[in-house]
């Protein structure tokens, strides 16, 4: 792959315009439909709900991965 074709990949995958993926599309993958105790969203939902006293809690991750 040349630097040109790696900069036109790199900035298709940087989310100008991206939205996240309806489920009827075919490259959408359920991943935590099938063990919903899994989900590390749900996870940290319950861990701040549940909390006794306040507390910070850090998100990492690529950009357009829904931190925000």
């Amino acid at each position: 792959m040349s630097k040109q074709e790696f900069e036109q990949f790199y900035k298709a995958l940087g989310g100008v315009g991206a939205l996240p993926l309806e489920p009827t599309n075919p490259y959408y993958v359920p991943i935590f439909e099938h063990a919903p105790s899994k989900d590390p969203i749900d996870r940290l939902r319950l861990k701040i709900t549940l909390a006794e006293s306040q507390s910070v809690n850090l998100l990492t991750g690529f950009r357009g991965n829904g931190k925000s």
